[in-house]
C-alpha cells in the first residue's frame, strides 16, 4: 500500500520532508503525505494505509485523507507494527468516535510516540474516553491537538485523567464552555502538572471558566502560554485571570483578545501586568469607547506587551522609570 523508493529520480522536494500530493496507484485518490527525510519517496493509499518496513520513527501527516473508521483501524495496525512512530497527524480524517477506540488503543501501547495530532476529526466525548486511557497509559505522549473536534465539557472530563504527562495541548474550537474550564482549571494548577502550552481560543469560556483558569495560573509552575481568544468571558473574568497573572512566574504568552472586556477588566490586568515581570506578550482587544484614564494606563504601564486594538496592533512600552 505504501511504496518507499529511492530512485535517484526523486524530486528534492519528496526527499526532504516537504508536503506532496499524490495519487493513490489503487484508489486514483489524492492525499497530501508528509514523512521524515529519512524514508524518500511514500505514496499513500488512506484506504489501505500501511508503513511496513519503516521503523527508524517517521513523522506521518496525513491531510483530509477521509479515512473514516475503517481507514482508522489500518492506521492502529501501523501504529502498533511500528514501534518507532514519534509523530501522528491525521487532520480532516473522518475519525470519528468509532475509529478513536481503535486507534487510542494503538496510541496506548506506542512507547515511541510523542505527538498526536487529531483537529478536524468529529471526535466527541465517547472517542474521548478512549483517548484519555490511553494518555493516561502511555507517558511518551506529550503533545495533543484535539482541535476543532466537538468534544464538548464532558469530553474534556474523559481526557482530564491523561493530562499528567501532555506539555503541548490544543483544545482550540472544541466546544468547552465554563463547566470544562472548571474542570481543567485544577489538573493545570497542580503541582505535578507539566502542561507548558495550552489553546482553547474559539470556545465559549464565559466568567466562570476563566475565574478558574486564572486561579489555576497562580500555581501551575510550567505553563507558559494560554490562548483564550474569542471566548465569552467579561469583567469579571478577566479580573479572574489577572488574579493569577498577578501571581504567575512562570506565564510570559498570554492572548484575551475577541472577549467582552471593558475598563474594570483592562485596569485590573494593567495592575497584575505591573506585578509581573516575567509576561512578554499579550492581546487584548481594547474598544475605542474605553475611558480616557484606562487607555492612559495601559499605554503608560504596560511592559513589552503588544495590545490588539480594535484599529490594529499598537506596541506598547513601559517607561523606563517604571521598569
Amino acid at each position: 500500500t505504501v511504496r518507499v523508493a529511492d530512485q535517484p529520480e526523486i524530486p528534492p522536494w519528496n526527499r526532504h520532508g516537504k508536503h506532496a500530493v499524490e495519487k493513490c496507484p489503487f484508489l486514483g485518490c489524492s492525499v497530501t503525505a508528509q514523512v521524515s527525510e529519512l524514508f524518500g519517496h511514500i505514496v499513500v493509499c488512506p484506504k489501505r494505509f500501511s508503513l511496513r518496513g519503516i521503523s527508524n520513527g517517521p513523522q506521518v501527516q496525513l491531510f483530509e485523507a477521509s479515512l473514516g473508521a475503517q481507514g482508522t483501524v489500518s492506521i492502529a495496525a501501523t501504529l502498533e507494527e511500528n514501534r518507532g512512530m514519534e509523530g501522528l497527524t491525521l487532520q480532516g480524517a473522518e475519525i470519528g468516535d468509532k475509529g478513536m477506540k481503535f486507534l487510542a488503543w494503538a496510541c496506548q501501547r506506542s512507547r515511541s510516540l510523542r505527538t498526536v495530532d487529531l483537529a478536524w476529526n468529529h471526535v466527541g466525548a465517547a472517542g474521548c474516553y478512549f483517548l484519555g486511557f490511553a494518555l493516561r497509559d502511555n507517558p511518551s505522549i506529550t503533545s495533543l491537538c484535539m482541535t476543532a473536534n466537538p468534544i464538548g465539557d464532558a469530553g474534556l472530563a474523559n481526557l482530564c485523567a491523561g493530562f499528567k504527562h501532555i506539555q503541548m495541548l490544543s483544545l482550540a474550537e472544541a466546544e468547552i464552555g465554563d463547566t470544562g474550564a472548571q474542570l481543567l482549571g485544577p489538573v493545570l494548577g497542580h503541582e505535578l502538572n507539566v502542561v507548558r502550552w495550552v489553546n482553547l481560543a474559539n470556545n465559549s469560556i464565559g466568567d466562570k471558566g476563566a475565574a478558574a483558569l486564572g486561579r489555576a495560573m497562580c500555581t501551575a509552575r510550567k505553563l507558559q502560554g494560554l490562548d483564550l481568544r474569542r471566548n465569552k468571558f467579561g469583567n469579571q473574568g478577566a479580573v479572574g485571570v489577572a488574579v493569577g497573572l498577578e501571581v504567575s512566574t512562570s506565564l510570559h504568552w498570554l492572548q484575551l483578545h475577541g472577549n467582552l472586556v471593558g475598563d474594570e477588566g483592562v485596569q485590573a490586568l494593567v495592575a497584575a501586568i505591573r506585578k509581573n515581570p516575567a509576561l512578554k506578550q499579550m492581546g487584548l482587544s481594547l474598544s475605542a469607547s474605553l475611558d480616557e484614564n484606562c487607555k492612559r494606563s495601559v499605554k503608560n504601564y504596560v511592559a513589552n506587551v503588544s495590545f490588539h486594538w480594535d484599529e490594529g496592533t499598537v506596541p506598547l512600552i513601559k517607561p523606563a522609570d517604571d521598569a
